[in-house]
């Protein structure tokens, strides 16, 4: 979408929440000389550099790269059963601004929900998904997207009977804590007893990721 003079920008109140919640952070630590730490101010709190170029400072704001081999991950949260949640990328090393996860999910899958803060890519990678996005809903395979907006109500899950693995992609970051929240909640449980909905429900980050209906049931061919 684009404005009378370019591309359409989030506010200046819009990116100073963003510094305030923490999404965004201003360290000048990070920064060698005078103008950079500067700038990075400017950029934070809506001062002339933040009205120059907000979008390419942002883009400045990440750590080191790193690079990781195939299985390798910062962090595995296991929700038993063979399903787990591997942090490829998260909010610390993005300063906030996407959470990368490979995932396996062996059977069945979250409820039907929206984000009120994150849009969210899922690409398959191997086996099959079942989706509902809005009023779609249908299956991809190796190889699908899917794109979940913000305020949308989504959901995938893994109905074929066998291991599905993905990747998905989250921006801003902040998801990998209301998964961490949910892998606790799981390992607390004494075996054999089922999830309580309610129990989800109550969890740190919930209230930013509200249930709308029930999980997914129906192969959709």
């Amino acid at each position: 979408m684009r404005g009378v003079h370019g591309p359409t920008q989030p506010s200046q109140r819009d990116w100073r929440h963003r510094v305030e919640v923490g999404i965004l952070e201003y360290r000048p630590d990070r920064f060698r000389d005078r103008e950079c730490r500067t700038r990075a101010k400017d950029f934070a709190y809506g001062g002339p550099f933040y009205q120059r170029s907000r979008y390419d400072w942002a883009m400045t704001l990440h750590r080191h790269g790193y690079a990781l081999r195939a299985g390798e991950s910062l962090e595995d949260l296991d929700f038993g059963g063979g399903s787990i949640l591997s942090m490829r990328v998260t909010g610390e090393q993005s300063d906030g601004l996407l959470t990368v996860i490979e995932g396996v999910v062996v059977n069945g899958g979250p409820p039907l929900h929206v984000h009120q803060i994150e849009d969210e890519v899922v690409v398959v990678l191997e086996g099959a998904l079942t989706y509902q996005v809005g009023d779609e809903h249908g299956v991809r395979e190796a190889g699908g997207l899917l794109w979940f907006p913000r305020r949308v109500p989504h959901a995938v899950a893994n109905l074929s009977g066998e291991p599905c693995r993905f990747l998905t992609i989250v921006t801003p970051a902040g998801i990998e804590s209301f998964f961490r929240a949910q892998r606790d909640h799981i390992a607390s449980l004494p075996a054999g007893v089922p999830l309580d909905p309610a129990a989800f429900s109550a969890l740190p980050g919930a209230d930013l990721r509200p249930i709308v209906g029930p999980p997914l049931t129906s192969y959709f061919d």
